[in-house]
């Protein structure tokens, strides 16, 4: 899937980033990062082959993509 670069934030791998915002114990698999990625929770792309993950160094954990997306060009329209 082809995701749109909107932040301008460099990709870095799936659970380096996830280690920056979850303990061990509570860290999101490879396969909940994926899902993410493709339900517009998070922006990421899926490199290579093997599809590795690898997200937005700027996104935080939850912030549903689409949603702010939305909400900015409702701000341009006002």
């Amino acid at each position: 899937m082809n995701h749109t670069i909107t932040n301008g934030g460099r990709l870095m791998k799936g659970q380096l980033w996830a280690s920056m915002f979850f303990t061990e114990c509570s860290r999101p698999s490879n396969k909940t990062l994926r899902s993410w990625i493709n339900g517009g929770v998070i922006e990421g792309e899926f490199v290579g082959n093997n599809a590795e993950v690898y997200v937005y160094s700027n996104q935080l954990p939850l912030t549903n993509v689409a949603a702010f997306a939305k909400a900015a060009q409702l701000a341009e329209l006002s």
